[in-house]
């Protein structure tokens, strides 16, 4: 039997030419404890041979729905992005952060490295880094402003070994992210010139 649309409402839910029906396809987007709920409370308002028992009051169950709907909203909000390697989420949901591609590695990027400069067409530098790093104010640079990494990087190269380089405007992997395809970099854009304070990975 087919399950119900959510525009049915309670009554929808419940019967189906006089019979009862459980309402399992508002858990799709939840989980087994949503699951294991809708079943309890199909047992409650149904006699063994699966008729509703009209002499309950439908508040409680109604009540309940709106509880699952609440936790079918919240499960397919969008989940911040991974900070760690191999970040599940598409590399076009980044922005790109890097305007401009050189034709090779830049001088002082070794390769497995992700490598940032403080001034544009990779002039002084470079930091390099091969690891998921939360806050850039750990790596001290002397000509920078704060006398750290943070927020001073203007250009950017990722030579690392397979993945690309993901690129935070905020410490602890929140604010603006972008992405800087393996093999590619540049001077950053305007989202992201002085701006950088952390970088994860993502495999391809």
């Amino acid at each position: 039997m087919p399950f119900p649309p959510w525009d049915l409402g309670i009554e929808g839910l419940l019967t189906h030419h006089g019979r009862a029906r459980a309402p399992m396809a508002t858990c799709h987007a939840v989980n087994r404890p949503c699951l294991a709920l809708v079943g309890a409370l199909f047992r409650q308002f149904t006699d063994p041979k699966g008729d509703i028992i009209v002499k309950r009051s439908l508040t409680a169950l109604a009540g309940a729905f709106l509880l699952l709907g609440s936790l079918a909203g919240t499960a397919s909000a969008s989940s911040p992005v991974p900070a760690n390697k191999n970040s599940s989420a598409s590399a076009s949901s980044y922005l790109s952060a890097a305007v401009v591609k050189p034709a090779a590695v830049p001088s002082g990027c070794s390769a497995t490295y992700f490598c940032f400069w403080n001034g544009t067409g990779y002039s002084d530098g470079p930091g390099k880094l091969s690891g998921t790093n939360s806050n850039w104010t750990a790596f001290s640079h002397s000509s920078c402003p704060s006398g750290t990494w943070n927020d001073c990087a203007s250009s950017d190269y990722n030579d690392g070994v397979n993945d690309n380089a993901l690129v935070w405007t905020d410490a602890g992997y929140s604010g603006s992210v972008g992405i800087v395809y393996r093999g590619t970099g540049g001077d950053f854009n305007s989202t992201f010139n002085n701006l950088v304070s952390a970088n994860s990975w993502q495999a391809p």
